[in-house]
């Protein structure tokens, strides 16, 4: 899949998924049930994935 973003969606983008990788550190702090902990946890990896994905590696 191919999604085009200009300058200000990106930007948008990757504020929304760091915001998201933020208020999952503590949910997965607080949570007793194994099985949702993992889930959490699954998801936070996606989000940094992405988050990598849309910064792109500086050049030289």
């Amino acid at each position: 899949m191919i999604l085009e973003l200009n300058n200000l969606e990106l930007e948008i983008l990757k504020v929304l998924i760091e915001s998201r990788i933020n208020q999952l550190n503590p949910e997965i702090r607080r949570t007793d049930a194994p099985d949702y902990r993992k889930f959490l946890e699954r998801d936070q990896e996606v989000l940094k994935g992405l988050l990598d994905r849309l910064t792109p590696v500086a050049t030289q």
